[in-house]
């Protein structure tokens, strides 16, 4: 049985009226009338007594009453807890974007394909936020740099290694070499993520090793921005190899700008973050335990 005829019948002996069940229930009277035909063809009964001034209740009509209440009740109950195990298959992990638009997350298919039955869903939060987030329980995964991560209360399991790359101007001195040492880039001052993502503390002490100091001469919240400056001029970056996908490059810096490697590669690596503190459900545990199998297999 289609059970809004009973939702439409419950309306009728709720108002007495046809006219004012279908406003409530944005039906058209005709609609409202056929459902109660239905059912009264169904169950062989007059379910209400009609007069000019509206319509009550056949004794028929009253025994009714409490059954349909309870038939729509079981079946919201049922709704509420289907709707609560498909909840429990839901995975919900959360990247920092633009890395959620180059990045190989092929990991995610390589799951599919073991745990058909669990969905996925990606959102995006920018670095600075991420830690906070997992630490308050508002997020149970999450896909990041490991320089992003500036809290001892995560733990991570490492996923993809990618090379760090430095961004020059396609005017800048250095800009016709392919290769260059970390120690030619001294002069230079940089375009950097802000200081809450934790990038600038990793490069600081990357070029501190390589002696000089990591002068910043432009803070911006986004990669895309980050880009965009050093087409402008405005410094040089460092930015991971991965954003040579999907023409990130060339869309965001106008074609102005030249990737080149260092003669000692660098690299930072992609991984899956959760809270120490804060118990994973099902559905995200069972992938945790797959990125650490996959990430225990690549260390044999």
């Amino acid at each position: 049985m289609d059970l809004t005829k009973l939702e439409t019948f419950l309306a009728v002996a709720r108002t007495g009226s046809f006219r004012l069940a279908a406003e409530s229930l944005y039906l058209t009277p005709p609609t409202v009338s056929k459902h109660i035909a239905w059912l009264e063809s169904a169950y062989r009964v007059s379910l209400f007594r009609r007069s000019p001034t509206g319509v009550t209740l056949t004794e028929e009509g009253r025994l009714l009453i409490p059954y349909a209440e309870r038939i729509l009740e079981e079946q919201r109950a049922f709704l509420s807890a289907l709707s609560a195990v498909n909840r429990e298959r839901i995975i919900r992990i959360c990247a920092i974007p633009p890395l959620s638009m180059v990045a190989d997350f092929s990991i995610f298919s390589a799951f599919k394909r073991r745990c058909p039955e669990f969905q996925l869903s990606l959102s995006e939060e920018h670095g600075g936020a991420v830690s906070h987030l997992l630490e308050e329980g508002r997020l149970h995964l999450a896909l990041c740099a490991s320089s992003y991560l500036y809290s001892t209360l995560v733990e991570c399991l490492p996923l993809d290694r990618h090379e760090l790359i430095v961004l020059v101007p396609r005017w800048h001195r250095l800009a016709g070499r392919g290769t260059v040492a970390l120690p030619e880039l001294a002069s230079d001052s940089f375009v950097s993520l802000p200081e809450k993502t934790g990038v600038p503390g990793t490069y600081r002490q990357m070029c501190q090793d390589a002696g000089f100091e990591y002068r910043i001469s432009v803070t911006t919240e986004r990669e895309e921005n980050l880009v965009l400056s050093v087409a402008q001029g405005m410094g040089i970056a460092f930015i991971g190899s991965e954003y040579f996908n999907h023409g990130f490059l060339d869309r965001h810096g106008m074609g102005q700008v030249v990737a080149l490697h260092l003669l000692s590669p660098l690299y930072w690596q992609l991984v899956l973050v959760r809270a120490r503190n804060c118990p994973l459900p099902p559905s995200s545990a069972a992938f945790w335990a797959f990125v650490k199998e996959s990430a225990d297999g690549r260390k044999k």
